[in-house]
Parts: C-alpha cells; structure tokens; sequence
C-alpha cells in the first residue's frame, strides 16, 4: 500500500478494528430561529473511535504537527458490502486525523486509498502516514499520473 515515493516506514501505521464506516453527511435543522448543521451520530461516534485509538497509538508525547504537509494511505477491509462510496470512507478517516496527527486536514496533499474486494473476516481500516515535506526528508511530491494505479 505505500506510496511509491514514500519512505519504507511511514510516520504513522494503525489498524482501526471495526466495519469501516463512511461520512454521513450532516442535516440542517432549525434550532430557535437558527440554522444548524448536525453531523449524524454514527460519524461522530466513529470519528471519536479513531481519533482515541490514533492518540493512544501515538502517546502521550505527540504534538500536533502544524507545519508538515502529508501523504496518506488508507485500506478499507468491510465485513460486507458497504454502504459509502470511498471517498466518504477516507473522508470520515480523514476528518479524525484532524487534531490529532495534523491541525488541519489541508496539510494532506496526496491520498491513496483501497476497498478490499472481499468480504472480511476481520474488517476494519489501515491507516498509514508519511510526512511529505523537508522534516521528514522526503522530496516533493512526484506528479498525480506517477501514482495512478498504486493503490
């Protein structure tokens, strides 16, 4: 799954347990004469689940990186068929990295991301992280064409 202009060890690897699940997207409703944007509680409920496992993963000694840019690669194993198409799956993901491994998401300039074709036995979400920029060493990112098909 990593990038071919990626380092062999990313920044980041986890496996999030669990059906992976995609970003609902959010209702307006009206509360007291005010419009207001509600996230469903599911994605809430699973962007809070991965955003925990990520923090204790990292430990207690991690700060939120603001400067790096990042590359991101995801691989989603589902118990069934899902239900989300993969860019709602990669944005939920996404979205709880947010605060956690990077102050905001505009910092991650390249993603990949995979839906196992299979049904799996054990579902859940890879998530790997490289930092993309002069910290980590890495060089500028090649052109889009170059990662085509690297999923």
């Amino acid at each position: 799954m990593r990038p071919a202009h990626c380092p062999p060890t990313p920044d980041l690897e986890i496996w999030i347990p669990g059906n992976p699940v995609p970003k609902g997207r959010p209702r307006s409703v009206l509360i007291r004469g005010v419009v207001r944007n509600l996230t469903p509680k599911k994605t809430r409920a699973a962007e809070a689940s991965i955003a925990t496992l990520v923090r204790a993963h990292l430990g207690p000694g991690w700060k939120v990186d603001t400067e790096s840019n990042w590359t991101l690669a995801y691989e989603f194993h589902c118990q069934s068929q899902v239900r989300g198409d993969g860019d709602n799956l990669q944005k939920l993901a996404q979205d709880a990295l947010q605060g956690v491994l990077f102050a905001d998401d505009r910092r991650v300039t390249v993603w990949h991301g995979k839906i196992a074709s299979e049904a799996s036995q054990s579902p859940g979400t890879r998530i790997q992280a490289w930092r993309s920029d002069r910290k980590s060493g890495i060089k500028p990112q090649a052109p889009l064409s170059a990662h085509l098909g690297s999923c």
